[in-house]
């Protein structure tokens, strides 16, 4: 059965980042909400390979910008895609991950920025059934590989899009009958930033 320990977590985490605002000086800080589409993709669970369509996927990101040319934070996100392997499928993965980026900045409005993170995933699986509704997860870690751009609309709002490619470093168990599934998926997203 799904089990939202890991979402509490990341959330309370998230919570207390934001909280601690005020201890940072201005500007140290920025806040990133974001939503996309996961691109369809294969992967191996019960000894063979499904096909995944496209997802969705939204998150939230807290960083801390105060060393020069790098930011430091947290991202949390939430995805979904569904397969038709025997019937109506969807692997779900909720992400709390520790990011470092390298950011590129640019005479103009546009910087870039280059990322990587670790950390933990709640890969969880549902079926639904002609008479019932199977699921279940497991929390595995992961780690994931990010390049974005942004936009500055002003000196403390920036739009910006980001490509992302997560993974799962070991098989997920996400049946009752110990049915293992590998997770990666990448993701392109369109978000607003603000700085504070």
């Amino acid at each position: 059965m799904y089990r939202p320990t890991t979402l509490m977590t990341a959330l309370t985490l998230t919570t207390a980042l934001i909280a601690a605002a005020p201890a940072a000086r201005a500007g140290d800080l920025a806040v990133e909400g974001y939503a996309g589409l996961t691109a369809p993709n294969s992967m191996f669970m019960t000894n063979e390979h499904l096909d995944f369509r496209s997802g969705q996927a939204y998150g939230l990101g807290v960083y801390y910008t105060g060393v020069a040319g790098w930011e430091f934070g947290a991202d949390l996100m939430y995805s979904e895609a569904d397969f038709d392997q025997p019937g109506p499928n969807r692997i779900s993965s909720t992400s709390l991950m520790a990011v470092a980026r390298k950011v590129f900045e640019t005479a103009g409005p546009v910087d870039y920025y280059l990322g990587a993170g670790l950390g933990v995933i709640d890969v969880a699986w549902r079926s639904d059934g002609p008479w019932s509704v199977l699921e279940d997860s497991e929390r595995v870690t992961g780690g994931q590989l990010s390049a974005g751009l942004r936009y500055e609309l002003s000196p403390a709002a920036s739009l910006f899009t980001e490509a992302k490619y997560q993974r799962a470093f070991g098989a997920a168990r996400v049946t009752t009958s110990d049915v293992e599934a590998e997770f990666r998926r990448t993701t392109l997203a369109t978000g607003l930033r603000y700085a504070f």
